[in-house]
């Protein structure tokens, strides 16, 4: 993603878990409720590497995940495509 660095201080590598990820997650038995009007609904399995992440950057910068990945989306996928 060009003009957006996600990273900490150390080398990714370092950091990254020492198991394999978990990428076979089962669907929850629950049903989900419906987005809110207006809003539509993403659900993505990501590694707890890159959640934390997510996570400690959102917190630093006094921003929600959500608040987040919206940001990303506008600024690295144009419109109309």
């Amino acid at each position: 993603m060009a003009g957006f660095r996600l990273t900490s201080k150390k080398r990714r590598n370092e950091m990254a878990p020492s198991t394999p990820t978990y990428s076979d997650a089962q669907p929850s038995q629950e049903e989900e409720a419906p987005a809110p009007e207006g809003r539509s609904r993403l659900s993505c399995d990501i590694s707890v590497f890159h959640h934390r992440l997510l996570k400690v950057y959102a917190a630093q910068n006094g921003m929600s995940i959500l608040d987040v990945v919206e940001r990303l989306i506008e600024q690295n996928c144009k419109e109309g495509v």
